[in-house]
């Protein structure tokens, strides 16, 4: 159902100002233009209305009157003060404000629970509201600037604005609803970090950088495996190290949050328990060994050092169905195949019982593949 937009008799109203309407007198939404029609203003309105593509228009004097039917997302509006110029959109009754996969939308609002106004620019008000530890949300308008807001909200608590300029988002606490973030698993695809998550625990060094630096800093400090990285304070990043799995990350609430692994990782389609296979694909951090440790653990006539390598950790390692998978070391900010998996550690069905999970030497095995790849002996 829509609310209808009617043209009015030009009375003394300011700029953009919309009041209760949707539409005001001296303004124009910019571009997006599909069609145009020469007709009195107080036909533009109904005129979008019927037509199923026009979500915003603007009306002027341009060849005695014209009415320019636009299309998709409202563009910012443009106040002129000519009252010759009207603008105006559409407001379904049924509206909800489009986050996709933001934290913040254009065209709406988080009524009520502000702490305080900020004047800042529209694309700094999310960082203004990261940075108040009391904030969790936030709505800007180009009238009264950023609003911080507090309270647990809802995504779904958003309501839509006549304003395309206004904005909305969330910073923290804004539950989706706990079933969706109960099955949610970080995204780590090909890479050693993903967003919108952390690794629970308590880290020992905390560093203010962009969540750019943070993979780097980890690498930097020999001691740390692994980092959480939150927007709080201009940009956090807590150092952890300890035996931890990726598939221990878990998602955030916080879509500016970011997690990652930067020593000795691991990744399989092998089991993850007794009986249960994965149907994604896994990570762990398994410390390498030295060739010494390898042995006190290993029988000496399984492992041949200069063909393979071991890597272990207490409760976590490859499993079955890992075979073949590589174990990757991060070199000048490369990832590496240093070794391809040929037994984990465990005896049976048992995994992760802290024996070492032997590999396959990939250098070792350098002239033959380049051979093959390439027909040529390398080094």
């Amino acid at each position: 159902m829509f609310v209808l937009l009617l043209l009015v008799e030009a009375v003394s109203v300011s700029a953009c100002n919309f009041g209760d309407n949707n539409w005001a007198l001296g303004c124009d939404f910019p571009g997006n233009d599909f069609k145009n029609l020469q007709i009195p203003g107080e036909q533009c309105g109904p005129a979008c209305v019927d037509d199923a593509r026009c979500t915003h228009f603007t009306w002027n004097t341009y060849k005695d009157g014209t009415c320019w039917l636009k299309e998709g997302q409202a563009s910012d509006i443009i106040c002129n003060n000519d009252q010759g110029f009207v603008c105006g959109q559409i407001v379904h009754k049924n509206c909800e404000p489009n986050f996709g996969d933001k934290n913040w939308a254009f065209q709406c609002d988080f009524p009520g629970n502000d702490i305080r106004n900020v004047k800042v620019e529209a694309s700094e008000c999310g960082q203004a509201c990261s940075d108040d530890a009391r904030c969790t949300h936030f709505a800007w308008n180009k009238d009264d600037g950023c609003w911080l807001k507090g309270t647990k909200k809802l995504f779904t608590d958003a309501v839509c604005t006549r304003n395309p300029s206004d904005i909305c988002g969330c910073v923290r606490g804004c539950d989706e609803g706990l079933d969706t973030l109960k099955d949610c698993k970080p995204k780590f695809g090909d890479k050693s970090w993903a967003l919108r998550c952390e690794f629970p625990g308590e880290g020992f060094k905390t560093v203010q950088v962009p969540a750019s630096g943070c993979g780097p800093t980890c690498l930097w400090d020999t001691r740390c495996t692994h980092f959480s990285w939150t927007s709080a304070n201009n940009g956090s990043c807590v150092l952890k190290s300890g035996r931890i799995a990726f598939s221990d990350a878990i998602c955030t609430k916080d879509f500016d949050t970011v997690c990652g692994c930067e020593r000795n990782c691991s990744r399989g389609w092998g089991a993850t328990s007794t009986t249960q296979k994965s149907e994604v694909l896994l990570q762990v951090n398994t410390p390498v060994l030295t060739d010494s440790e390898c042995n006190a653990t290993v029988r000496s006539t399984t492992y041949h050092k200069d063909k393979m390598l071991c890597a272990a950790a207490e409760d976590k390692s490859i499993c079955r169905g890992d075979s073949g998978g590589p174990l990757m070391i991060q070199v000048d900010e490369k990832w590496t195949i240093f070794g391809v998996a040929i037994a984990s550690g465990g005896t049976g069905d048992e995994c992760g019982t802290g024996l070492p999970s032997i590999y396959t030497r990939v250098d070792h095995y350098y002239n033959w593949i380049e051979n093959i790849l390439y027909g040529r002996i390398g080094r």
